[in-house]
């Protein structure tokens, strides 16, 4: 059995690969090469062009991360500003309330000191 399984494996590989004596002829080797090559470049170029690619959706990406960032600082000191408005607006309505609130107490002090007086002098009368 022994010696069928090297002459079969012998065949395959006459079928697979070109028998060495045929591989003497140099420019098998040189087209070979030259193939290699060529596809190394291909392969080359085309990393290159996916790393181009990436780096452009990278910087995409980062620059949208960057303008998401801005427009949230912005809008939160815009909010602040509007929240620092509000304050003060409701500061000047309590401030101004408080006013009123003081000079009707002061007419309500007048009128009713008033209303004694008239009434006294009723009953001077």
């Amino acid at each position: 059995g022994q010696k069928g399984n090297v002459h079969k494996r012998s065949m395959s590989a006459a079928t697979d690969l070109p028998i060495i004596s045929e591989r003497e002829e140099p420019y098998h080797d040189e087209e070979e090469i030259r193939d290699l090559q060529k596809q190394v470049k291909e392969l080359k170029q085309r990393n290159q062009r996916l790393e181009k690619i990436i780096a452009e959706h990278k910087e995409e990406v980062d620059n949208m991360v960057v303008d998401y960032n801005n427009r949230l600082t912005q809008g939160r000191v815009e909010s602040d500003e509007r929240i620092k408005g509000l304050l003060r607006d409701k500061q000047q309505a309590d401030e101004a309330l408080h006013t009123l609130q003081v000079e009707y107490e002061t007419f309500r002090q007048s009128k009713s000191e008033e209303l004694v007086r008239v009434r006294e002098e009723k009953l001077a009368a």
